[in-house]
């Protein structure tokens, strides 16, 4: 039922890993197919028909919502509930440890098989700096221009704490070098799903090259090493 993989069409590299290392889990993805069959997705819907998908379900169950209101307080004023999807999409964020921030995402990954820039919250968010020099650990929290002063500081009590103890357990408790995750995010998830996708080692390195890439087939082999590695980490 519609594609294995999501399109991610994220430019900025940090908020393309917060997308990546959630819908390339193998879990997410049997869950994402899991929501499809609960929603009688067959085929994806496409991208610039989305809105008008939502709109219409909106309409369809709070319609239902209000006359089952009038009916039984006599009331016209009513609050009307989430739909389906968003009830779908609230537990697979409770799932994965995800904040609302995440919500349009995942709807459009389920709908769509899409994540553009557009779902992708400008909001304070916070993102693990990956220094190669254990010596040298940097955490940043990464704010848009409409950020407020409450989010910062939300996110630096809640999220700062989980991302310093995954860098000590990760990064300066690693006797492994680490690439960098970061800058090479994107040509690193294509790798990797082309991999799962049953492609050999040496037929990707080939490809690689012929992209411009300069490599041997063991910096190909740790590259999607790490990556699956990091989708396999514990939320």
């Amino acid at each position: 039922m519609g594609q294995n993989y999501i399109d991610i069409q994220v430019q900025d590299n940090k908020k393309f890993c917060d997308i990546a290392f959630l819908v390339d889990r193998k879990d997410f993805s049997k869950d994402i197919t899991k929501s499809r069959k609960k929603l009688s997705i067959e085929d994806l819907i496409p991208y610039s028909n989305l809105e008008n998908w939502l709109f219409k379900e909106y309409q369809k169950e709070s319609e239902g919502y209000k006359s089952k209101v009038r009916k039984m307080y006599s009331m016209e004023f009513y609050t009307a509930p989430a739909t389906t999807s968003d009830l779908i999409i609230y537990d697979l964020l409770k799932k994965y440890k995800k904040s609302t921030n995440f919500f349009l995402a995942v709807q459009s990954a389920i709908f769509c098989g899409i994540v553009t820039d557009h779902e992708v919250m400008n909001t304070a968010y916070c993102a693990l700096t990956v220094s190669m020099d254990p010596k040298d650990p940097k955490i940043a929290i990464i704010i848009s221009p409409d950020t407020k002063l409450p989010e910062v500081i939300e996110i630096f009590e809640k999220k700062v704490p989980q991302v310093v103890e995954e860098y000590r357990k990760y990064i300066l408790n690693s006797k492994r070098s680490k690439l960098d995750t970061v800058s090479n995010i994107k040509r690193d998830r294509e790798w990797y799903i082309q991999k799962r996708k049953g492609l050999s080692y040496g037929q990707i390195l080939k490809g690689a090259i012929s992209k411009g890439e300069s490599l041997s087939r063991d910096g190909v082999i740790k590259a999607i090493t790490q990556y699956s590695e990091r989708l396999a980490m514990e939320l």
